[in-house]
């Protein structure tokens, strides 16, 4: 509320002594009121003024508290009607009870942009797994402020990808970010699946129903809503971030990751050896060596075993020349 000019004015008479007309007491209500003015404790009808500067600081101060504890009840306000929220998207509009409540979206565009929208609605907890490797630095970018923007509202984040980001810049760097800023982040060497969690009341799960519709397949999730089922979802994850290894963005070469077993596959490879002379030197059968080399290709990121033996037997050539 700004300050009136009568009020102004009146303000300048009481600190220059001049006695406060009759007429003047709605004005002088507004200076009572901003608190610029008190009653003289032993003069009847008169008025003590008051600094201004601290006046106005003490009520800036009042309003900021103010609007600190209504932001705080609006940021409550979804988790107040949660339980109304739930019951209204369990119902149909006729009344009957809908189970298994779940949107289909397609097209990556409509996929981040909903994503986004339950991001934002988001209270308390996101829980997330990536179990293809490392995304591309575009969609990290895109990301990494919708992710901060969730930590900084002060919702706690955790995060599972495969053991293989380790060894991916961009993914080290996101995960430096994202660790400092209070989230946590771990790593799995085994399958697990893709699912995002919301408040341990949301999920969001690739959808992989045959796709019937016209042109290429384009990317699809389900966001559940049915409770049960995301409990459910909510298990498989719990167990597979109990097997993780924390990570706090620490960049290491692919090679790191590699078994023993791989490691000596890979030494054979570097020499030009094939996949059946591998067996033969390692004492395994062929379909256990080529079983090895699809892991050894997923985690070092080559297309074919062809290039893979190249680049290995060029940096081998490479170490002996240094």
């Amino acid at each position: 509320m700004s300050l009136s000019e009568s009020a102004r004015q009146l303000y300048l008479t009481i600190l220059y002594g001049v006695p406060v007309a009759s007429d003047a007491d709605e004005v002088l209500q507004e200076l009572l009121a901003w608190g610029l003015v008190v009653a003289h404790p032993q003069a009847v009808g008169q008025y003590l003024p008051l600094d201004p500067r601290t006046v106005a600081t003490q009520r800036r101060d009042q309003a900021l508290v103010r609007v600190a504890e209504a932001m705080q009840r609006a940021t409550a306000l979804p988790e107040h009607v949660q339980d109304l929220a739930i019951a209204y998207q369990h119902v149909a509009p006729g009344g009957a009870p809908v189970r298994g409540a779940v949107e289909y979206v397609a097209g990556l565009e409509a996929i981040n942009s909903r994503i986004s929208e339950l991001v934002a609605t988001t209270t308390t907890e996101i829980l997330t797994a990536h179990p293809d490797g490392p995304r591309p630095a575009e969609t990290l970018a895109l990301a990494l402020p919708r992710d901060l923007d969730a930590l900084h509202r002060g919702i706690s984040m955790r995060v599972l990808y495969r053991t293989s980001v380790r060894s991916d810049g961009p993914t080290s760097q996101w995960a430096l970010r994202m660790t400092r800023e209070g989230a946590r982040v771990k790593t799995l060497d085994q399958p697990f699946v893709r699912c995002i969690l919301l408040d341990r009341r949301k999920a969001v799960l690739e959808d992989y129903t045959p796709w019937t519709g016209p042109g290429p397949e384009p990317r699809r999730v389900l966001i559940v809503h049915d409770e049960g089922l995301v409990q459910y979802v909510l298990r498989a994850w719990e167990r597979d971030w109990a097997r993780g290894t924390t990570w706090r963005g620490e960049e290491l070469p692919a090679e790191s990751h590699l078994t023993e077993v791989q490691r000596a596959i890979m030494r054979h490879l570097a020499t030009g050896a094939g996949q059946k002379a591998v067996a033969e030197a390692l004492g395994m059968s062929e379909r256990s060596v080529s079983a090895q080399l699809a892991e050894m290709r997923r985690v070092l990121g080559y297309e074919s075993t062809v290039q893979m033996a190249y680049e290995l037997g060029r940096r081998a050539a490479l170490e002996e020349l240094t």
